[in-house]
């Protein structure tokens, strides 16, 4: 699930609105316009400024109770005001969410879509008990419901929820602490606090996965261990076979880190006690074993490990195993592993591959199947680049070039698979169709060394020359500027900057106001996080570019951190790495929640007078450099 939650965080949020008209702004109407569970609604929607002209069009509805949400998606028919559609509400639902998007549109496209919010009311008119709460929790979910989700409507329908209906509270309670947290500033860690104690106080009475929302609450909101530690204490001997001590022999496999054999033994441990464990677990768990046993070469093992957990290629409960068998494969190949191995591991990660495509079951449940598969098709699509490179080193170029087409025509996701796809293309004497692609790869911002490379190669191949080359892709790279600089543009924003003081890696205070006339770069970062750390040697670049330019400075803030000391935790890791960067800590995550840093790397951009101009998210190294220059350009 990682890369959904990648894509998620780097789009940018919507407007969120709530009416029953249809207009240029509020682009949908419901009939009837206070719609009871159990009730058929009509749904007209006007694609007019939405990014849906000249589409057709689905809607998804995310329908919800006590804090369980269930995903569904529908054709809507083109009408006289645009397009129509019905939808048959549950009995159970206690409020609805509305998403309109392009039929058979790429995922990405689908999250920047706005999720309209309805309640639903009862027989007596009134809304319904538990609507305000469970559309509280459809405003604020980020992530495929919502890009950004919008805590002060949350908040704002929470509180209305609980003024009469209290109970509510545990069904939502770590997004309800979140929405405190973030908005009530200096008074959240009292009224969080006290909520909880409240809750406590009826611990007889309370689910596991409330209980598990209290430790987690406790952990990472209000940095109390104990009294995290007493929660989940309780919760394991109020459920003695239930998820909170799963996770403990979870999170005891995992501590075993490079150990594959000691980590075997608990996970044959784990497998006995929950065999009916989440097959992402599972393969999860099994795939740490296989892949630690084949970097230590001891590959016998490792399919000794899958005889002995019974893995099967056709077996649903493995399907998700097929990825970390790809791995194992690529480690066989770039070891130099025998052929044997390599060639089992490849086999068997195809067909369970195969198994994987044809669940049908969406899951986790705010997936439609249209989503579910959207999703199976980019993950099972980036082991083709690994079957592609077996099959280029033991069989031959066309059986190759044959496998990494089937993924690209899966899904163009993986930046891998493309790499390898294009250059077997140009091998197998389809030079003209790999520089087609390219080019627009190019164009649109993708131009990784090793694609230009092959790029070059194609153009070779096609000319006859590189003559010429050189003019031919000044041009490509011009065109990819234009699009970047106008891209770049229609996200420009002018508004003020929150002021904050921290202290930095050094002990000492620093504060925006310390920056004040100058554009700041502030590069929100934590250690945990693979793409920071990835980023880190270009923006090492960019600060030495912008050295010479006192105008232009660069603030590195840590923040998102889970250790029990942020300050001294980033400091060595800052020191370790030998980075020149000016470090201050955020180690409240307060200053990102201010900023609605809702994923990092995130950049944010803040001119001379004090106001945030521009937010970049996450990291594309091809892109990042001239993102920069242009955005210091756009705004100096």
């Amino acid at each position: 699930m990682k890369r959904i939650l990648v894509f998620v965080l780097m789009l940018c949020m919507c407007p969120f609105v709530m009416s029953s008209a249809v207009n240029k702004d509020v682009p949908y109407k419901i009939t009837p316009v206070n719609p009871k569970p159990g009730e058929k609604i009509t749904i007209q929607f006007n694609p007019s400024n939405t990014g849906l002209e000249n589409k057709e069009v689905s809607y998804i509805i995310y329908s919800v109770k006590n804090g369980l949400m269930n995903a569904e998606e529908y054709l809507m028919k083109k009408n006289s005001e645009g397009w129509e559609g019905t939808y048959q509400i549950p009995d159970s639902s206690q409020a609805i969410g509305l998403k309109f998007i392009g039929l058979k549109s790429k995922f990405s496209e689908q999250v920047m879509q706005t999720a309209y919010v309805i309640q639903l009311y009862g027989k007596d008119g009134k809304p319904l008990k538990g609507t305000k709460a469970a559309a509280a929790y459809i405003a604020g979910y980020q992530g495929v419901v919502n890009a950004k989700g919008n805590k002060e409507e949350s908040y704002r329908l929470f509180k209305e929820e609980y003024k009469i209906n209290p109970g509510q509270i545990a069904n939502y309670l770590f997004l309800y602490c979140d929405c405190i947290n973030s908005l009530e500033k200096e008074k959240a860690a009292g009224a969080i606090e006290k909520l909880l104690n409240n809750l406590w106080k009826k611990k007889d009475s309370l689910l596991e996965a409330q209980l598990q929302a209290m430790a987690n609450i406790y952990q990472q909101i209000l940095k109390d261990k104990d009294k995290s530690k007493e929660c989940l204490e309780f919760g394991k001997k109020k459920y003695p076979e239930g998820k909170i001590v799963e996770g403990e022999l979870i999170n005891q496999f995992y501590a075993e880190g490079k150990n594959p054999g000691k980590a075997e033994e608990i996970f044959i441990n784990y497998s006995a006690k929950y065999p009916k464990a989440d097959g992402q677990s599972f393969a999860s768990m099994a795939g740490r074993v296989i892949n630690g046993y084949c970097s230590q070469g001891k590959y016998e093992e490792a399919k000794s490990f899958l005889s002995k957990i019974k893995f099967s290629e056709k077996d649903n409960k493995w399907a998700w195993l097929y990825s970390s068998l790809s791995q194992s494969a690529s480690i066989c190949l770039n070891k130099g592993a025998d052929r044997s191995f390599t060639e089992y591991f490849t086999d068997i990660a195809l067909k369970a591959a195969e198994t994987f495509i044809n669940l049908l079951k969406p899951n986790p449940n705010w997936l439609t199947e249209n989503q579910f598969m959207e999703m199976k098709k980019e993950f099972t699509s980036d082991i083709y680049s690994t079957v592609a490179r077996v099959y280029e080193k033991y069989k031959t170029p066309k059986e190759a070039l044959e496998m990494a087409e089937k993924g690209y025509k899966m899904s163009a996701f993986s930046k891998e698979l493309v790499q390898v796809y294009m250059r077997l293309l140009v091998e197998n004497n389809r030079a003209e169709e790999a520089i087609k692609i390219l080019d627009e790869m190019i164009i649109s911002g993708t131009k990784s060394e090793e694609m230009l490379k092959t790029h070059k190669k194609a153009y070779e191949k096609v000319k006859g020359s590189a003559e010429g080359y050189e003019e031919y892709i000044k041009g490509l790279k011009e065109k990819s500027l234009s699009l970047l600089i106008e891209k770049i543009k229609k996200s420009i924003v002018k508004k003020p900057a929150p002021q904050f003081t921290l202290t930095d890696t050094e002990g000492k205070k620093v504060s925006l106001s310390d920056y004040k006339g100058k554009i700041v770069i502030l590069d929100f970062w934590a250690t945990w996080c693979s793409p920071c750390k990835a980023s880190f040697p270009l923006m090492k670049k960019a600060q030495e570019k912008y050295a010479v330019n006192p105008d232009v400075k660069f603030l590195f803030i840590n923040t998102l951190e889970k250790v029990e000391n942020p300050l001294e935790n980033a400091a060595n890791f800052i020191k370790t790495n030998n980075y020149p960067f000016h470090v201050a800590v955020d180690a409240e995550s307060k200053i990102s929640a201010a900023y609605e840093v809702n994923g990092i790397p995130s950049k944010i951009f803040i001119d001379r007078e004090g106001n945030v101009r521009y937010t970049a998210v996450g990291f594309e190294a091809e892109t990042m450099m001239e993102e920069i220059d242009t955005v210091v350009n756009l705004i100096k």
